[in-house]
């Protein structure tokens, strides 16, 4: 793996992607507890809001992570 300034979170059966770590892990945790692509995109929404909340809004971002 190619040495990059942010920690890696891997999943055996998913895949998620994000800007800020926690809100990767987020994703993954919902999808390791059976949740859906759309749960762990709903996830890590929020967690991003939460972490980033002067680049994110909870309206309307989340359908263009899932298309």
């Amino acid at each position: 793996m190619p040495e990059t300034r942010w920690p890696a979170a891997l999943g055996r059966r998913g895949v998620v992607a994000s800007p800020h770590p926690l809100a990767t892990v987020a994703g993954l945790e919902v999808l390791h507890r059976g949740g859906t692509a759309v749960d762990a995109a709903v996830a890590v929404g929020a967690t991003i809001a939460v972490a980033y909340p002067h680049m994110t809004v909870l309206r309307g971002g989340t359908p263009s992570r899932l298309w």
